[in-house]
């Protein structure tokens, strides 16, 4: 059972008395005192809330050094001090690895001690030799390891590490621990947990609450990443891109996990924007099976790279993908191999007809205009010029305009010109105005016409400052949350082989995507 810690800091006993309930009554199953966090409080108040408290939800005793992302400033021989004389109140005490010689001497340690290292600047060069002292000493119950995450790769050697643990040949048998990677990076680290049997993983209270860089809430990990439904089977599946913070698919596609009973969780992961990131993520992930990784949503700017990595691995690709040339959901299978679709193409083409009231047979007698010459821009530019509308692409990079409508037998116009658009229907692939840039548009103060139909294929924000402006001059606007809708539930059909309805997609997006000020 891997267990939720809480950590709980504060200027008042009152305070602290009153965040252990709240952790308690969120689910908490350990509860830390950050004694760092709460030098104004007496040793003698902390006893006594100890004997008042009627909670049987056990404490972790942690007074954590300004050298491993604390706030205690005094010698070593003090800190231990300190802890020694509170260890009889709690459970458990985390002792930093470091003072393990001056802890040693002490005499008044509770059976079970956590061994901890922790570096917030990044990997630190002894991780495994700090991993492998704590697991070979008679004192350490649960080996304690926690680092800044240099990318979502990191990841993976806690997975590695989580493993290790459980699994360790020691005299006093194998010692689940705490592998953290810190940082927005290390989400999957906190997440999964629970899958590859380590001790605990640390949520905190509130967002103001957190104790450590990339420490999410409890409400999130419980209620967004199904951290009760987790197990050894679970297997995972997740969005690929960068940025991937604007990204409403975990929200999303947890809630249909939920929905239909998948034994599955949904996460964000952010690999940096090149071929070599994408390759490399994508190795490290094929390299090892036992991580059940399934299935990814790809996302900016990485469905072009996903194209070239299936083709190296000689995977399947469907025949839209392939058309378009690019892919934005990928098919992990048991054996190792890949597939890749794009399920953005017929959710383009069915949001425009159904935005406009028309059918697909009117969309080959209008003039299109598409801004951008991305991913999503190749799906939308590849379906309108098999319907045979006439299509100009703008694009800031005029080489990348120039390939993609050399593509598709289409044309292209310098990115300046896009101010005197005449087409019937105007659709923007860029991620101008995409979170947090809500006031930036491809537009800016471009004339709009009452006859033109505009559709923004961003759907963070719901309301893009381009569709406000396009309503303003009295255009038809169709929002990129209708093409999300569609193209998440046939994702999510490929995944599972399970319908859910477009509208529960819509439904569950529209409860997290921002609104426009």
């Amino acid at each position: 059972m891997t267990l939720l810690a809480v950590p709980v800091f504060g200027e008042s006993i009152e305070q602290i008395r009153q965040d252990i309930a709240r952790a308690t009554e969120l689910g908490a199953d350990l509860v830390e005192l950050r004694l760092d966090r709460m030098l104004a409080i007496s040793d003698d108040e902390i006893r006594s809330l100890r004997e008042r408290l009627k909670t049987t939800v056990p404490w972790i005793l942690t007074l954590r050094s300004e050298n491993e992302g604390g706030d205690w400033h005094g010698n070593e021989a003090e800190q231990v001090e300190r802890l020694a004389s509170l260890a009889p109140v709690a459970e458990f005490v985390d002792v930093e690895l470091a003072t393990r010689r001056v802890s040693e001497k002490s005499h008044h340690w509770p059976h079970d001690l956590i061994f901890s290292k922790h570096d917030v600047a990044g990997r630190p060069k002894s991780l495994l030799s700090d991993l492998f002292e704590m697991l070979d000493a008679e004192d350490c119950k649960t080996p304690k390891l926690a680092w800044r995450a240099r990318s979502v790769r990191d990841n993976f050697e806690a997975f590695e590490l989580m493993r290790t643990c459980t699994s360790a040949h020691t005299t006093t048998g194998p010692k689940p621990g705490i592998i953290i990677c810190m940082g927005p990076e290390g989400l999957a680290s906190r997440v999964l947990a629970k899958k590859f049997g380590a001790f605990a993983t640390f949520a905190a209270i509130a967002p103001d609450r957190a104790s450590a860089p990339g420490q999410i809430t409890i409400a999130e990990l419980r209620d967004l990443y199904r951290w009760d439904a987790i197990d050894d089977q679970t297997r995972v599946f997740g969005v690929i891109g960068d940025p991937v913070d604007h990204s409403v698919s975990p929200h999303v596609h947890n809630a249909a996990f939920e929905e239909t009973g998948h034994n599955a969780v949904y996460l964000p992961l952010k690999v940096a924007a090149s071929y070599e990131s994408f390759k490399a993520f994508m190795v490290e992930v094929s390299a090892r099976p036992w991580l059940d990784f399934s299935g990814f949503s790809v996302t900016i700017p990485h469905k072009e790279n996903a194209l070239r990595w299936i083709r190296e691995v000689e995977g399947i690709i469907s025949d839209t993908a392939a058309r378009v040339g690019a892919v934005n959901t990928m098919i992990l299978k048991p054996d190792g191999s890949f597939e890749g679709h794009n399920t953005d193409c017929p959710a383009a083409l069915k949001t425009i007809t159904s935005g406009m009231g028309c059918s697909t047979a009117d969309l080959a007698k209008m003039d299109v205009a598409v801004l951008g010459a991305g991913g999503v821009a190749r799906a939308v530019v590849g379906g309108l010029t098999d319907l045979g509308a006439r299509v100009t692409i703008f694009n800031r990079t005029e080489l990348k305009a120039t390939k993609l409508a050399e593509t598709f037998q289409c044309a292209y116009a310098p990115w300046e010109e896009r101010g005197d658009i005449s087409a019937h229907l105007i659709v923007n692939c860029t991620s101008l105005g995409l979170q947090p840039d809500i006031e930036d548009s491809p537009l800016h103060d471009h004339p709009l016409r009452p006859n033109q139909t505009v559709f923004d294929t961003i759907y963070n924000p719901l309301q893009t400052k381009l569709l406000r402006q396009s309503a303003e001059a009295g255009c038809t606007v169709i929002d990129g949350v209708a093409m999300f809708a569609l193209q998440a539930r046939d994702q999510f059909n490929l995944w599972t082989g399970q319908a859910l309805p477009t509208e529960f997609f819509r439904a569950q997006a529209e409860k997290f995507v921002k609104t426009s000020q």
